[in-house]
């Protein structure tokens, strides 16, 4: 529901999150060891970028790197690229009328990042990092408000044009956790923007059948650049079978794609079932 406020507002959701694969160094020497956060045990690896769209979960772009990078350098590479696409497809005239509404995870909190998404004309949400914003100008909105309903905060930040909005709040009266979420965005309600910071964490299971259901693993290189071309691959392959899945109006197409990936790794001579052709719905 949250995704049909967020169109019906003028945006198209995405998510962005790394994930780490853990590589031997013995063989592959770019794998390397670096910071983690709420990880209790740090291995040489190499990592894996996603920008995710929200709506079918497909793999909208993706960069990779050595463990010890930091996560955020590479955020702001595949901002820049979606910045070029986004602007190819203006040229084309076939840009459609949605912008972009990035959710973030903590870590990738940098304040000139954000406003430069503000001025892109991206909607963006990313919890609230109070040791950020010591001493800037805070304003309190519909002060007193009724019980249960999110607190609403102007946020003045320095060197930017307009107040950002911070909402703190429970997405339902019976849930333990509150929210503390930071965004640019007027036209979403507060429940609104705090449930779409809470589906960011779907981007999880994605991460999770990565490293299950495919080769991430075990590149069949050993160089940096097969590394970087064993990732295309299976990001390309990813996405081709998304596609036949979903033009095959597949449900849960996470739990088909499963079957079809273990299908393609462990098949014999013998030929595929005739139902994945057909599209018949037999799983």
């Amino acid at each position: 529901q949250a995704q049909l406020f967020v169109l019906a507002a003028g945006y198209y959701p995405f998510r962005m999150d790394c994930t780490e694969f853990g590589i031997s160094p013995a063989r592959y020497p770019y794998a390397s060891v670096g910071y983690v956060a709420m990880e209790t045990k740090q291995l040489p690896s190499a990592r894996l970028y996603v920008l995710r769209e929200g709506i079918h979960g497909l793999i909208a772009n993706y960069g990779s790197s050595q463990g010890h990078e930091h996560e955020s350098l590479v955020a702001d590479l595949l901002l820049a690229e979606t910045t070029e696409i986004n602007a190819w497809l203006r040229d084309q005239g076939i840009d459609h009328a949605f912008r972009p509404f990035l959710t973030w995870d903590r870590g990738y909190w940098k304040q000139k990042r954000f406003q430069e998404l503000d001025r892109l004309g991206w909607g963006w949400s990313i919890p609230f990092k109070k040791r950020t914003f010591i001493g800037v100008q805070v304003e309190l909105l519909d002060f007193p408000r009724p019980p249960e309903t999110p607190l609403e905060i102007y946020v003045w930040a320095s060197k930017s044009e307009t107040p950002w909005r911070r909402i703190v709040g429970r997405l339902t009266s019976n849930s333990d956790q509150q929210w503390d979420v930071l965004t640019n965005d007027w036209r979403l309600n507060p429940g609104t923007v705090l449930q779409l910071q809470q589906e960011r964490w779907q981007i999880e299971p994605l991460f999770q059948w990565l490293k299950q259901q495919t080769t991430f693993k075990q590149p069949v290189g050993k160089s940096w650049m097969h590394w970087i071309t064993h990732c295309l691959l299976l990001t390309l392959l990813h996405l081709v079978l998304v596609y036949y899945l979903l033009l095959l109006g597949f449900p849960r197409w996470q739990s088909h794609l499963t079957r079809l990936c273990q299908d393609l790794r462990y098949s014999d001579p013998n030929p595929w079932p005739p139902f994945y052709v057909r599209g018949e719905k037999r799983f």
